[in-house]
């Protein structure tokens, strides 16, 4: 691996390399693509990431300085799929068989279908597995156990949800996240989840009641997690994908968590999670108090923008600038990228 300070001229000959050879056999993973099905790169597209990488050669080569070798290695091949795509490119960790044998995990705890059918474009099952020493029964897709529970997307070995722990989690959509969380917290430990979507909140409130023991130590919040306090947004509902947008008709309220703790609603905050479909910045912007009176560890969704992953890591720094960095993607394609840092 090229020395960091070297590491996007590293990556952009990568790319010159690749798209001129072809995956007689690329790997993907069927149940991604029924939500995301993969789009072959041409050579416009790969010329417009080259140059996107070079105006921003300077930013990614300090960012990947701050990184850890196995994070830098997950960086590279991040931006290698995003340049050129699953034709000319395979992620290191996702085989044919790794992919199977997440899946296979997450198949071996069905128990049968699912009561309730969210509004999603694969079949939801009813789960029955041990988590972190509690028994889970939820309503979800195979990927969507695959990635929590068995993978794990919003782990990392050095930041992580430890026992008695606080937890915001931003966008809990239909629960399967918090109800990880509140397994991994213990019976000391709180989760607090925002779901601003009133059809996810409904599917969420199912697994609560699944889970009764885990369901004391979560709290259910309709709001948005944004920048200000007490705003009237506007959320295009969509399942997973629920996001606000100006054109949105679900008329929501936004919160900052600075606001919450100052008013006393949350104590302290250890861990934060967010998957809010490009609103993570905001977020945190409304957590410059929080972030940094407590440091909470982070783990942060840096896919929705091409650059987030540089802009994200900024922003925490420009509030703390003692936090380490650390990187998790656990797809075969360009989603799902977590910014973790502590």
């Amino acid at each position: 691996m090229t020395h960091p300070s070297g590491f996007i001229n590293a990556i952009i000959d990568e790319i010159e390399g690749l798209r001129h050879r072809l995956i007689q056999a690329p790997v993907i993973d069927e149940w991604l693509a029924a939500v995301d099905p993969p789009v072959a790169r041409d050579g416009a597209h790969i010329d417009r990431v080259l140059a996107s990488l070079w105006a921003s050669a300077d930013r990614w080569d300090a960012f990947a300085a701050r990184l850890d070798q196995e994070s830098r290695e997950k960086l590279r091949a991040v931006l290698l799929f995003r340049a050129v795509g699953f034709r000319h490119y395979r992620m290191p960790w996702a085989s044919a068989s790794e992919i199977g044998a997440a899946y296979a995990a997450a198949r071996a705890c069905i128990i049968g279908p699912a009561q309730v059918m969210p509004p999603q474009p694969y079949p939801i099952h009813r789960f029955d597995f041990d988590h972190c020493g509690q028994r889970l029964l939820l309503e979800a897709g195979l990927g969507l156990v695959a990635a929590i529970f068995v993978v794990r997307q919003y782990f990392h070995p050095q930041v992580h949800i430890q026992a008695g722990d606080v937890v915001i989690d931003g966008g809990g959509c239909f629960g399967d996240t918090a109800i990880a969380f509140a397994a991994e917290a213990g019976p000391d430990g709180r989760v607090i989840s925002f779901e601003p979507c009133a059809a996810n909140r409904e599917i969420f409130k199912g697994t609560m009641s699944l889970n009764p023991i885990l369901a004391e130590r979560i709290t259910l919040l309709s709001d948005a997690l944004s920048d200000a306090h007490g705003l009237c947004l506007r959320l295009a509902p969509g399942g997973a994908g629920s996001r606000i947008a100006t054109d949105g008709v679900e008329r929501i309220r936004s919160a900052a968590l600075d606001q919450l703790v100052d008013n006393g609603q949350i104590a302290r905050v250890d861990f934060i999670k967010l998957d809010i479909e490009y609103h993570e910045a905001n977020a945190l912007h409304g957590a410059r108090q929080v972030l940094e009176r407590f440091k909470p560890r982070l783990a942060i969704a840096a896919y929705h923008h091409p650059e987030d992953l540089l802009d994200l890591s900024d922003l925490i720094l420009s509030i703390r600038n003692d936090y380490r960095f650390y990187i998790g993607h656990v797809t075969s394609n360009q989603t799902e990228t977590v910014l973790f840092a502590v």
